[in-house]
C-alpha cells in the first residue's frame, strides 16, 4: 500500500498528450452528476435498479480512494473497468423500462471509458 498520491505527486505524474485541462474535469463531472441524479429519479420506481445505482456510486468513490488516497493506479484501473461494466449493465437494464433514464447515462459511460484510457496511460507512463 502506497502512502497516496497527494496533490504534488499527482501533479508530477506523467500524463498522456490527450490529457484534458484540469478545469474540464469539474465541468464534465457537474454535468454527469446532474444527468445521473435525474436518471436515478426517473428509474427510482424500479427497486432492482436502485441497487445498481448504489453499486455504481460505490465504485466511483472507490476509484477516487484507490487512485488518490492509496496511490494505487493499477487498482484504480481495475475499479474503473468494473465501473465501465456496471454502467453498461445499468444502461441495458434501464433501457427496457425507461429509455430516457438509460440515455442520460451515456455521457457518463463515455467519460468513464475515456477515464479508463487516461488511467491506463498514466499507469504505463509512470512505471
Amino acid at each position: 500500500v502506497s502512502n497516496g498520491l497527494g496533490q504534488s505527486k499527482y501533479l508530477s505524474l506523467k500524463k498522456p498528450s490527450f490529457y484534458p485541462p484540469n478545469y474540464l474535469f469539474g465541468i464534465a463531472w457537474s454535468i454527469i452528476y446532474l444527468l445521473y441524479i435525474y436518471s436515478w429519479t426517473q428509474a427510482s420506481n424500479y427497486t432492482n435498479i436502485n441497487y445498481i445505482f448504489l453499486l455504481n456510486m460505490f465504485l466511483n468513490i472507490f476509484w477516487c480512494f484507490s487512485f488518490f488516497t492509496l496511490g494505487n493506479i493499477m487498482l484504480a484501473l481495475v475499479v474503473l473497468f468494473s465501473l465501465d461494466v456496471v454502467l453498461i449493465i445499468q444502461i441495458a437494464l434501464m433501457y427496457k423500462d425507461n429509455l430516457l433514464a438509460s440515455l442520460l447515462l451515456l455521457p457518463y459511460l463515455l467519460w468513464c471509458c475515456f477515464a479508463s484510457v487516461l488511467n491506463y496511460n498514466i499507469l504505463i507512463l509512470n512505471r
